[in-house]
Order: C-alpha cells, then sequence, then structure tokens
C-alpha cells in the first residue's frame, strides 16, 4: 500500500480554506485517490451511508457537534473504515478523548505538508486493516469451532477480551503519551536536554504502539518468528541496549537496577526485536511487583550449550499455586487483581511464544514474599554467520 494505491478519502471540513488546502495535498500525494469533501456532519453520514471509504479525515472543530460527537457519529454510521482527526494546536486533550472513541491517529491542523499528511494517513490506514485483519482471523477461528457449546463461549468470550485490552489498554495509552509528548513540544520553552528528552518519549510510545500492532494478529504471530531467518545475535547486546528504556519504566519506583553480562558475547539465533521484548516485559513485571528501594537484576550467562537470561526481583512474589498458569493468555494473577496493578494478562504469554519459536525454555522461581526468578534458556550460537 502506497501513494499510487486507489484510495477513497472523504474530507469533512467547514472551513473552505483549509478544506481547499487539505483536498489539495492529498491529491497531489495521491493521483489515483477520489478525494471528496463534506462541509458538514449531516452531509458526511449521508455520503456515509451510501458508499464505502478507505479513510474518513475530520476537523473536530466542526459548529454543529463537539468533537467526540463527531468520532462516534461517524464510527456508528462506518465503523471499519480508518479514521483520522484534525485539531486545533491548543487542542490535545480533545484529540485524545478522539482516540479513545476509536481514532486511528489524529494531525494538528497547518503543521503537514503533502508528504507527511500522506504518510499519516497511509499509516491509520494500514492500523485499521491490521485491527480488520484480526478481527477476520478471530471470527474465522470462532466459525470452524465446532468442539462444543462451552468451547464456543470460551473463544468468544477470549476474542471480546482481545479486542477489548489491545485496543484500549495497549494503543489508546501509546498514543495518550505521544499526543502529551505533542503537546509539550508544541508549548515551547523547553531546554535542549528537555527537548531531547520529550523526543525520546515520543520516539519510544511510536515504537511500542508499532509492536502492539503485531498482537492483534496474535493468531499469525508464531508464524511469524517462524519464517524469520537465522541470524546470530549477541544477547550481552540486545540488554545492554534496554537499559535506558528499563530505567524510563522505573523512574519513580526508587528501584536500583543490576545489569550483570559476560564480557564476552553470548550469541544465540533469532530475532533481536523479539528479545528485546522479552526482556522488557520481563523486567516491566519485575518493576511492577517490587517494593520501594527493592532490587531488579537482569543477568546473562552462557555455558557450553546454552545463553541464559535471568530476571530476579525481590519483591512480593507469585503464589506457588497459580505459577502453572502464569503464561496462559489473559490469565492475571491474584496478587495483581488484589494490588489493583494494571496489565493486560498478555505479557508472559507472548514472553512464552517467543522463547518457544527460539527454541528455548522460560521457568519461574518465586513464593509470597519471597521475590522471582524468571530464567530464559536460549541454545547458544557458537560463531557468528
Amino acid at each position: 500500500m502506497d501513494r499510487r494505491t486507489d484510495l477513497r478519502v472523504l474530507l469533512i471540513e467547514d472551513a473552505t480554506t483549509d478544506c481547499v488546502l487539505v483536498r489539495a495535498l492529498l491529491e497531489g500525494e495521491f493521483p489515483n485517490g477520489d478525494i471528496e469533501a463534506a462541509t458538514s456532519l449531516a452531509h458526511a453520514l449521508d455520503r456515509l451511508a451510501l458508499a464505502d471509504y478507505d479513510v474518513v479525515l475530520v476537523n473536530l472543530n466542526l459548529p454543529e457537534a463537539d468533537g467526540c460527537a463527531v468520532v462516534r457519529a461517524v464510527r456508528v454510521t462506518s465503523p471499519h473504515t480508518a479514521l483520522m482527526v484534525l485539531t486545533g494546536r491548543g487542542d490535545g486533550t480533545l484529540a485524545l478523548w478522539a482516540l479513545a472513541e476509536g481514532a486511528q491517529d489524529y494531525l494538528v491542523t497547518g503543521e503537514h505538508d503533502g508528504p507527511r499528511l500522506a504518510d499519516a494517513l497511509l499509516r491509520g490506514l494500514q492500523r485499521s486493516r491490521t485491527e480488520q485483519r484480526a478481527h477476520a482471523v478471530l471470527g474465522s477461528a470462532l466459525d470452524h469451532e465446532s468442539e462444543s457449546a462451552v468451547r464456543l463461549r470460551e473463544l468468544t468470550l477470549a476474542k471480546s477480551e482481545f479486542v477489548a485490552t489491545v485496543s484500549h489498554e495497549l494503543r489508546t495509552p501509546l498514543s495518550s503519551i505521544a499526543g502529551y509528548a505533542e503537546m509539550l513540544r508544541s508549548e515551547g520553552g523547553l531546554t535542549t536536554q528537555q527537548t531531547r528528552f520529550v523526543d525520546a518519549i515520543a520516539r519510544n510510545a511510536t515504537r511500542l504502539a508499532v509492536l502492539t500492532d503485531d498482537l492483534l494478529v496474535v493468531s499469525s504471530f508464531s508464524s511469524a518468528v517462524e519464517q524469520l531467518e537465522p541470524v546470530a545475535v549477541d544477547l550481552s547486546v540486545v540488554v545492554a541496549g534496554t537499559q535506558e528504556v528499563i530505567r524510563v519504566l522505573g523512574a519513580g519506583h526508587q528501584l536500583d537496577f543490576v545489569f550483570e553480562l559476560p564480557d564476552h558475547p553470548a550469541l544465540v539465533t533469532g530475532d533481536a526485536g523479539h528479545l528485546e521484548r522479552v526482556v522488557l516485559n520481563l523486567v516491566g513485571n519485575a518493576i511492577k511487583f517490587s517494593k520501594e528501594h527493592g532490587r531488579v537484576t537482569c543477568r546473562v550467562s552462557t555455558s557450553p550449550s546454552d545463553v541464559y537470561l535471568e530476571v530476579i526481583d525481590n519483591g512480593i512474589g507469585i503464589p506457588e499455586d497459580e505459577q502453572h498458569e502464569l503464561f496462559t493468555m489473559f490469565f492475571r494473577g491474584s496478587t495483581a487483581r488484589n494490588r489493583a496493578v494494571q496489565g493486560t494478562g498478555l505479557g508472559l504469554h507472548i514472553v512464552s511464544s517467543i522463547v518457544r519459536h527460539h527454541h528455548g525454555e522460560i521457568d519461574v522461581q518465586s513464593g509470597s514474599g519471597q521475590g522471582t526468578t524468571f530464567t530464559v534458556r536460549l541454545p547458544r550460537r557458537l560463531r557468528a554467520a
């Protein structure tokens, strides 16, 4: 999908000057596109009821309705169409509400030239289509399930929980982080160091948002890992590269972070991005369940045949009778529920899937009040390709 794609776009904009400008920018970037404009919400809803569009781009400041009402109305009329919103520089909070209501992204009016506007629309459309494929895969799984009525109800519930968890627990907070970072940038008055920090926040939020898109197609996740070409990865380098992110994740928790890395390569065969996710998910869990002034250790070691990753905390621990369910999709332990610790129940399942498809194993040693140690064992690659 690129600028040569035959896209049908509906622009909802009541300001004539802005409408002409945005339409001209889109027509310049998508020569095969069909860019239509509607000057009111009522006019737009009539068009959406009669025709299909790939993308709806809507101004949140229409005079006839508030921004959230506009987004809801478009979503009800055309629930499967990619939705992007236009907002003024000072309307960051309104844009965040729109994201929570189901918009794929938002754009600040006047801050996008043609190429950036086109890139944003293509990203939003790709995200929307990824979500629709996830719905289709899950729906297909349900259609082919015939073992029993009980099993069918379980899959239906799993589907609902999965979609709700991904869309609200992952995408919305990440979009909020990116949105607030953009608001900080637009406010001005930041020092050079502060600007660099805000840029890092926005960059990492975007990176995590891309990773959450992978979760929307979790049923095909394993095949994606299996199709990776065998590449030599130094697990020590992977862990070292996560240190800055880990310290940001742990900010405010008053924790000591210890990284113990060997002075020689710890080579495995796999994908550095997926292995980084393993590290961040395990350390993220350790942070959530650690006490103030606790310690989180991330250790890499080797044996003649294996490479080991250990993530150790001295926190509240995991009850022994729940440990066999830790890697089950959507499982949340009693400790997390009782302490109202936010989470999706997907992190350890994804870790387990990645480790399994790297031909490794993961083990947990823990007990209530005794801290927790997760140990990942991966086959060692003796020499780089």
